[in-house]
């Protein structure tokens, strides 16, 4: 999730700054709660360069990847 940030705003601060939120937010997200982002999807789809689709695969795959290390 983080080299998929970097990718799109070049730092978890850049993302932060264009959805509004703090760095400690995106930090959450990155270590325990990457589907909170999508209610940010339209905002990074617009601000980025990625699609929703791809968005979402990569939240979901994160999601995945931390429940298989509980």
């Amino acid at each position: 999730m983080k080299h998929y940030i970097n990718r799109l705003y070049g730092s978890q601060a850049n993302l932060a700054r264009a959805l509004g939120v703090t760095d400690r937010t995106v930090r959450y997200w990155i270590a325990q709660r990457p589907i909170n982002m999508l209610k940010h999807v339209n905002t990074i789809i617009r601000t980025s360069n990625t699609t929703q689709l791809e968005l979402v695969g990569e939240v979901l795959h994160h999601e995945e990847t931390l429940k298989e290390q509980e």
